[in-house]
């Protein structure tokens, strides 16, 4: 395609209508725990799926054989689809990424045109896996950025330990940050078969991510094993320093997912989902609890007075 296309940059914010029902923040959330639990809600994952969705047909879009300008014109309209309507067909095959798209393309048939030449464009080429890892990795590392935002967000107190524990927890979480940066578009057990490198690349370009070197269907699982070790790490050496303010974490209930994280790396087949019921529960609560601890460690912390002498 040879003329210039409507840039997707704003599309990208589009998304799930009436995000803002069930799920929203709990009025007894800290600041980052509430944030969290945000990203750990049904709309924001589908937000995300959206996102991902249409970054893929904006790659689409630059290739030669790719959608043409009309076929663009009307997807570049879809404004994300009803919660409403993904409930109502989930019945239909329960296969959350089928009724997914279905909902979508049903919501957004009112941009008639080319509409039913353009449609086919939507998940063209792709698994459900490309776009659950590479919406999960975001969603992962909005975690990080919201657990690192309000770790330095004010001044500590002027006793240096906690400054240094501070800052070395920011570097341990900036290091899951670029771990998690990775995307797949690979198609069937990650061949490419389906789906060019070249549509990858600018697909997780769009989307602030790099391809994924290694994926055979899946985006690799020691990525996530990684940030459990790391999360539960974070969380110990919060609450060491915590104790002595009555506060224990969940470490029991923590420590408990380094074991099926580390198990969740090795599949039996290219295409096995024996990751996908663990990361549902694990994931969320590792999240939720790093919440937690953070928004307790700058409660108490915030309450200490020094008293320097002379």
């Amino acid at each position: 395609m040879n003329q210039e296309k409507s840039s997707s940059s704003d599309l990208l914010e589009k998304g799930v209508e009436g995000a803002e029902g069930e799920g929203s923040v709990q009025p007894e959330d800290g600041k980052v725990t509430g944030r969290v639990r945000e990203f750990w809600t049904e709309e924001h994952k589908f937000n995300e799926w959206f996102r991902v969705e249409l970054a893929l047909v904006r790659a689409w879009a630059d290739e030669e054989d790719g959608p043409d300008e009309e076929d663009w014109g009307v997807l570049a309209r879809w404004s994300g689809f009803d919660l409403d309507l993904y409930k109502e067909k989930w019945p239909e095959t329960r296969h959350d990424m089928i009724v997914f798209n279905e909902a979508v393309v049903c919501t957004n048939e009112r941009w008639r045109g080319s509409w039913t030449k353009a449609k086919r464009w939507w998940h063209y080429g792709v698994t459900s896996s490309d776009v659950q890892d590479t919406a999960l990795n975001l969603i992962l590392r909005d975690t990080i950025n919201a657990a690192n935002k309000f770790l330095f967000r004010e001044r500590w107190p002027g006793w240096l330990p906690y400054y240094r524990l501070a800052h070395y927890l920011t570097e341990l979480l900036s290091g899951l940050h670029d771990q998690l940066g990775y995307g797949q578009f690979s198609g069937p057990v990650g061949t490419h078969s389906t789906v060019p490198p070249t549509v990858e690349e600018r697909a997780c370009e769009e989307l602030g991510l790099k391809p994924e070197p290694i994926s055979n269907q899946i985006i690799p699982r020691d990525r996530h094993a990684e940030f459990v070790m790391t999360v539960v790490r974070v969380i110990a050496m919060v609450n060491a320093q915590l104790r002595a303010y009555g506060h224990v974490a969940m470490m029991d209930d923590v420590k408990r997912w380094v074991g099926p994280a580390l198990e969740n790396v090795a599949l039996w087949h290219e295409r096995d989902l024996s990751h996908s019921s663990v990361e549902r529960m694990m994931l969320p609560e590792l999240c939720i609890e790093l919440g937690r601890t953070v928004d307790f460690w700058r409660s108490e912390i915030g309450r200490l007075a020094v008293e320097h002498d002379g």
